[in-house]
């Protein structure tokens, strides 16, 4: 294992490293979550689409929806994560093409651990908005609401609507380059122990089969 990490990456593994790396510097310009309401006054549905950088879709009318049953507004401006996870994204992106460049496997190690650990506090974070919205109610709203958390993906249904959540193509893009990192690394490490086996001394080798035999039950 020491050997695989402390190895260098082929001139292959660095193109794959350093695509992986672009497509993270993209995934901050893409939508990464969105949500579709459907009820029979909106026959064409309202939709919530998430970027790194804001929210988009139909808010105005959803706001007002929002009001009756005690829900706060979606502003964007209550999301400070709005202001620095694209920065973020492109930085972690370009430690990914700095981690290539290098030829350093322990670096593209640590630039694969970060942006797993980057997705995973992206899902709690949205998990604790979704939260938050749907527990935090004005009791004096027009209608009594039960307090509910909509779902990060899939479906639900919500007073007369029917919502169904899902990922878009910025978490996609996002997996893939963390897979497109990984696969270098899994494809160099078994290029080097080919290499260490090829490079073992035939001497060697006759000597291990040798004892094996010798060893062997008759």
């Amino acid at each position: 294992m020491a050997r695989l990490l402390m190895g260098r990456l082929s001139r292959r593994s660095i193109v794959i490293v350093v695509a992986a790396g672009l497509l993270v510097i993209l995934s901050s310009k893409l939508p990464v979550w969105g949500m579709l309401m459907d009820a029979p006054q909106y026959p064409e549905g309202l939709r919530v689409v998430v970027y790194p950088h804001g929210v988009q879709g139909d808010i105005e009318i959803i706001n007002i929806l929002n009001h009756y049953v005690g829900m706060k507004p979606i502003e964007p401006n209550d999301f400070a994560e709005f202001r620095y996870v694209p920065m973020l994204m492109m930085l972690l992106g370009l430690l990914v093409i700095g981690s290539a460049l290098s030829r350093r496997r322990w670096s593209v190690v640590v630039v694969l651990c970060l942006t797993l650990l980057g997705g995973i506090a992206g899902l709690m974070d949205l998990q604790g908005w979704l939260y938050e919205y749907g527990h935090d109610l004005d009791p004096t709203a027009p209608l009594d609401f039960e307090p509910f958390t909509p779902p990060m993906v899939g479906s639900n249904v919500i007073w007369n609507f029917e919502t169904v959540s899902y990922f878009l193509t910025g978490t996609y893009v996002l997996a893939l380059a963390g897979l497109m990192m990984l696969y270098g690394l899994l494809r160099d490490g078994t290029r080097v122990r080919q290499t260490v086996d090829d490079a073992t001394p035939t001497a060697v080798k006759t000597s291990r089969t040798r004892t094996s035999r010798e060893l062997a039950p008759e």
